[in-house]
């Protein structure tokens, strides 16, 4: 009986780490991919906007393209939390 509950907290641990595993490629190929270029974008927008237009234009483009980044950063946050949990576990 003991070594069948040796097992199956062997196979839930396993399904843990393959699980978290498989979450933290995903995240790291899609913030590569995507995340990072759209906040770099962003981001060089709202500098680009002072630059050429003066403090008014950047804060403008700022607050036009806040709620973006501020949604990348909201998301990235989250998991890049839930990976370092897991790897420090």
């Amino acid at each position: 009986m003991r070594q069948q509950g040796d097992a199956e907290n062997e196979v839930r641990t396993f399904e843990y780490n393959a699980k978290e595993g498989a979450r933290m490629v995903i995240f790291l190929w899609f913030f590569r991919r995507a995340l990072f270029p759209l906040l770099v974008f962003f981001l060089c927008l709202v500098f680009l906007a002072t630059v050429t237009n003066g403090i008014l234009a950047g804060l403008a483009s700022a607050l036009v393209f806040g709620a973006p980044i501020v949604v990348i950063l909201l998301v990235s946050h989250g998991q890049i939390r839930k990976i370092l949990d897991y790897w420090t576990k």
